[in-house]
């Protein structure tokens, strides 16, 4: 069976990386999908501090139905400052954040379905 995502990365440096993902029908998942259900995305590397990806295609909670969640995991055991941006279509957001160990930060209201 092929998987839901699609994902390369390129590096820049050592301490930079683009990583992509697509998520194949992502708008019949928006429109079907419970809430809090999530993809994940494999476990990339910047330099030693390893990192994945959780995409909500229709919000990661009943209160956020409706809107695209985006977070970015820390899986490493120690806390981290990361400085990142995501895109999803047209829209960018920054994020310059310390993130815990083994703990998230994101967006739960990242973009609305209209």
């Amino acid at each position: 069976m092929p998987g839901i995502t699609e994902e390369w990365k390129l590096h820049s440096s050592d301490i930079n990386l683009n990583y992509n993902i697509r998520i194949f029908e992502f708008g019949h998942k928006m429109k079907t999908w419970r809430a809090g259900r999530k993809v994940h995305s494999l476990p990339f590397q910047v330099g030693e501090s390893e990192f994945s990806l959780a995409i909500y295609p229709n919000g990661d909670c009943k209160e956020n139905r409706g809107n695209i969640s985006v977070f970015l995991r820390n899986r490493n055991d120690w806390d981290i400052r990361v400085a990142c941006e995501f895109s999803v279509g047209t829209m960018s957001f920054k994020l310059f954040e310390q993130i815990g160990s083994k703990s998230s930060h994101g967006w739960p209201k990242y973009c609305d379905h209209d």
